[in-house]
């Protein structure tokens, strides 16, 4: 397709969704009076590809010993099947009647520049919380690459802030999630919806079609409950996430440190129903959480 026919496609999409959007904001604000509110949280995670995150290990401890001029010697690394059950990133997510929550883990296991170069598990935690239309609570810890710079590693640090939310950052319109009629998939025991199916079914309607990528990010939305209103607007409810190999090789995580994630990402925890302790809506739950260890040893849980 030439760049000439993608923008007509592009206009064309443009056009028929804003033709149909009074009619979605109407569906969408009538199933959220027929819902009643979500109490529900979420885990899922995402692992390396244990060969390939094995050989960048070795590469980055090699190149650490040569900086800090150390003997290069081979560190001792644990089994592939130890390497993939790394939690690479571990998403929590909460829904509570307004208030929503996603506390977020991201890990690698690279060369300590303050330890001789020994492999750590070195973690960065984020966190962002937000209370109905009211406020929102955000924060995180030192970026993994920046503990790690073999030059300059910086210590570990807390950003923390709460700040007021403007109401017209409220009244978004909701897009609508009907899970009716559409095929649903297994997550870990739990029945999800693909994103790509909601998405097709929408632009059906519209009258449009997009060729399936097998190679795209989709993401497996929960089918007793695919979005919820909460927080400043509405939230998708996630239970996993997959992607084709051209996104990322073999699910594993290159060098880049904080900014990558997992693309494969699978359920481990879901609870619908169940009280969710107040304090993980507050300034102090989410100071807890960033106050983890951010070195670990290199299988080491939490």
């Amino acid at each position: 397709m030439t760049t000439a026919a993608f923008r007509i496609h592009l206009s064309r999409l443009a056009i028929a969704l804003t033709a149909t959007a009074g009619t979605l904001t109407v569906q969408a604000q009538a199933q959220t009076q027929a819902q009643p509110p979500a109490r529900i949280r979420t885990v899922r995670a995402g692992h390396a590809h244990a060969p390939a995150f094995r050989e960048n290990i070795l590469m980055a401890v090699s190149a650490c010993q040569v900086v800090k001029h150390l003997p290069e010697v081979a560190p001792p690394l644990p089994s592939d099947a130890e390497l993939g059950a790394v939690d690479i990133i571990r998403i929590e997510e909460l829904f509570d009647g307004p208030n929503y929550a996603i506390y977020t883990t991201t890990a690698t296991i690279w060369p300590d520049p303050t330890a001789g170069c020994t492999p750590r598990q070195i973690r960065r935690y984020s966190v962002a919380i937000e209370l109905g239309c009211t406020s929102r609570i955000y924060g995180g810890t030192t970026l993994i690459g920046n503990l790690v710079d073999l030059t300059n590693p910086e210590p570990p640090d807390i950003t923390l802030r709460t700040e007021a939310v403007r109401s017209t950052q409220c009244s978004r319109p909701r897009r609508p999630y009907d899970p009716t009629g559409l095929p649903r998939d297994d997550a870990s025991g739990t029945p999800c919806i693909w994103m790509s199916a909601f998405m097709a079914r929408s632009l059906a309607g519209a009258g449009l079609s997009v060729p399936a990528d097998p190679d795209a990010l989709d993401l497996c939305l929960y089918a007793r409950q695919p979005a919820v209103p909460a927080g400043r607007g509405q939230h998708i409810v996630v239970l996993e996430t997959r992607s084709g190999n051209r996104a990322l090789a073999g699910n594993w995580l290159p060098a880049t440190l904080g900014a990558a994630e997992a693309s494969v990402q699978k359920l481990l925890l879901i609870a619908d129903g169940t009280a969710i302790p107040s304090t993980r809506f507050e300034v102090a739950g989410a100071r807890a959480f960033l106050e983890q260890p951010v070195k670990l040893g290199m299988t080491e849980k939490q």
